[in-house]
C-alpha cells in the first residue's frame, strides 16, 4: 500500500515467508532526501492480520518522522 504525506510516500506491506514468519515493511521517500527511511517489524502470531496492530506500527513511525508529516487530500492505494 502506498499512502502520500506532506513529507513523502510511504510504501507499507506484508512480507510473508515460507517458514510462516511475517515481516511489516515500512519506508517512507521523503522528497527532500534521495535516501528512504524505512523499518521492519517481526510479526508474530495473530498481529500480522491485526488492524489495531499494524495501524500502532505505522502511526509510531510516522510519529517518529515528526511534526511535519500529515496525510496530504489523496486516498491510500
Amino acid at each position: 500500500m502506498n499512502i502520500a504525506t506532506a513529507a513523502g510516500v510511504f510504501e507499507v506491506r506484508i512480507v510473508r515467508f515460507w517458514h510462516g514468519d511475517s515481516v511489516l515493511e515500512i519506508k517512507v521517500h521523503v522528497r527532500s532526501s534521495r535516501q528512504p527511511a524505512g523499518a521492519r517489524t517481526l510479526l508474530t502470531g495473530g498481529q500480522v492480520t491485526d488492524p489495531s496492530v499494524l495501524a500502532g506500527y505505522l502511526s509510531r513511525f510516522i510519529a517518529d518522522l515528526g511534526p511535519d508529516v500529515g496525510a496530504q487530500d489523496c486516498p491510500a492505494t
